[in-house]
């Protein structure tokens, strides 16, 4: 009778990559605690560099825009889905999270789990750059600022002008016209968040109701922006820890608890 047992993942280090469509995190983990990571741009054309320069771990676990990518110069990496890993990666910071908004830099995700972490619902926005981060990025732009900038200006005024436009490219020209016919910089800033909010309700709204959801992703990293978009919202953001790296957790954890399960 053939013998087997399971290969233990205590003291095993693992690596989970996000590539996103703007920036590459990673994070080595060790027995599900954090030890190293790292958040940069994501260059299409210099992966294998970035590849190069990962740190050496006996699992790997994939997830973001480009893991099918990654799969092709890392063959042994675990390939996990963005909406897997960001939900896996939710309950791993904060295992009270039933429903999570990612906001990334050319998508929003709405998730809904179980104490799990495992997907019951979600909503993706990919089709327009609208509620993303690439939308504050270009609106700061157009004012002239960069995204801290654009959150201190917003803050500072208790109303914004709206911006009715639903297309991020129509909503630019907006602001342009905007700032020519010498509207208050504040109040544009705090429009656009409006605006962005406006745009992620709709996600929201289509899961189950709760006075608190969990807020990850770029935006989600950045101070003030958990309390501007929620304003306009029927629940409060709460921001996990380590918001930017919630999807490379959760591909980390998700790769571990396969190792764990195989046999040998």
């Amino acid at each position: 009778m053939k013998n087997t047992h399971r290969r233990s993942s205590k003291n095993t280090q693992v690596i989970g990559i996000d590539w996103g469509s703007r920036t590459s995190k990673w994070v080595l983990m060790n027995d599900k605690e954090i030890v190293d990571y790292s958040v940069q741009a994501a260059v299409p054309g210099k992966i294998q560099d970035f590849i190069k320069s990962l740190p050496d771990a006996s699992i790997v676990g994939l997830t973001g825009y480009g893991r099918h990518r990654l799969k092709d110069f890392i063959p042994r990496g675990n390939v996990i889905t963005e909406i897997t890993a960001h939900a896996t990666g939710a309950i791993m910071m904060a295992p009270e999270t039933r429903c999570l908004l990612d906001i990334g830099g050319q998508d929003s995700k709405a998730i809904c789990m179980n104490g799990k972490g495992h997907v019951l619902d979600f909503r993706l926005n990919d089709r327009c750059a609208a509620g993303t981060g690439r939308f504050l990025e270009n609106m700061a732009h157009i004012l002239g600022r960069n995204i801290n900038e654009l959150i201190t200006l917003a803050q500072n005024e208790e109303k914004g002008v709206p911006i009715s436009s639903v297309c991020a490219v129509f909503a630019e020209s907006e602001v342009i016209s905007l700032l020519n016919d010498g509207i208050n910089e504040g109040k544009i800033a705090r429009g656009v968040f409006n605006s962005m909010t406006a745009k992620i309700a709709p996600l929201l709204g289509a899961l189950p109701s709760t006075e608190k959801i969990a807020f990850s992703g770029g935006i989600a990293s950045l101070e003030g922006t958990a309390s501007l978009l929620s304003e306009s919202l029927p629940c409060s953001l709460v921001t996990l820890p380590f918001p930017q790296l919630i999807g490379a957790i959760g591909a980390a954890v998700k790769a571990l608890n396969v190792a764990d399960k195989e046999e040998y």
